[in-house]
């Protein structure tokens, strides 16, 4: 299948093809734009207290496709991310994104998700995202990684 260069980005294409193919070439690579989003949740040397840490908004469409946590050492954390576009903000519990599956770490200082069970994942230009720390004990900063498709 022949690309030409004025196509549009779109990750649809570069995503049929890599399945296709088992590997992204070159040319399918300049239309999947991967970008993630950074969040630090940081307790400046005490241990991270629950509730509500932080906002992000996204200024393009994206599809989320993955998390990471990182943490200063090891210990437990389960974060809930919340949404909404600008007409609803604020975001609350009930605008999770994450269902039952929440970026967690147990009794370890990294994990990773790239199959994120029953999650929304479609984020539209100017939605806000709200971190909330539901549980926590040792971790003192951890760095939340949304790896997004755009």
């Amino acid at each position: 299948m022949l690309i030409p260069d004025r196509a549009p980005r779109t990750p649809g294409i570069a995503r049929d093809l890599t399945r296709a193919h088992g590997r992204a070439t070159n040319l399918e690579r300049r239309f999947v734009r991967p970008r993630t989003l950074l969040l630090v949740i940081d307790g400046v040397g005490s241990e991270i207290t629950t509730g509500i840490k932080g906002e992000a908004t996204v200024h393009f469409d994206c599809k989320i496709i993955g998390w990471r946590l990182l943490a200063d050492q090891e210990g437990d954390i389960v974060i809930d991310l919340w949404k909404s576009d600008y007409d609803s903000y604020p975001p609350d519990v009930g605008d999770t994104i994450t269902a039952a599956d929440k970026p967690t770490l147990s009794s370890a200082d990294k994990a990773e998700d790239y199959v994120l069970t029953d999650w929304t994942t479609e984020v539209a230009e100017g939605d806000t995202f709200r971190i909330n720390v539901d549980s926590v004990a040792t971790v003192t900063r951890v760095l939340l990684t949304l790896k997004l498709l755009a």
